[in-house]
């Protein structure tokens, strides 16, 4: 039997950790006039240097909760590289509103 080894670089992170990342987003993103539970799936890039490009809805509540999301993502602070391998990294960052919102993992 042969064995083959993989690499997998290490991931970027948001300053502070993922704890971190979901108080900004909740800081900045105001609630919404929108009842019941929803899900909003988001992604962008981070680039070599960490900054934050492409940011996308490909669900989403309304335009105008929408906008002030693509917002909060285009803003975020510059993520941090483990290490010196750094590659532009795209990112799906799924969001969960409950009664208008912003749902953490803390919650």
């Amino acid at each position: 039997m042969a064995w083959t080894s993989c690499y997998f670089p290490p991931e970027p992170s948001f300053p502070g950790g993922n704890a971190a990342m979901y108080r900004y987003l909740k800081n900045t993103i105001r609630s919404t006039k929108s009842p019941g539970r929803k899900r909003v799936i988001t992604s962008f890039t981070i680039g070599e240097d960490g900054s934050i490009s492409d940011c996308k809805i490909f669900r989403g509540l309304n335009k105008k909760t929408d906008k002030r999301i693509l917002k909060s993502l285009k803003n975020m602070p510059d993520w941090i590289f483990p290490g010196m391998d750094k590659r532009r990294t795209s990112y799906t960052l799924p969001l969960l509103f409950e009664e208008g919102r912003l749902k953490t993992p803390e919650d």
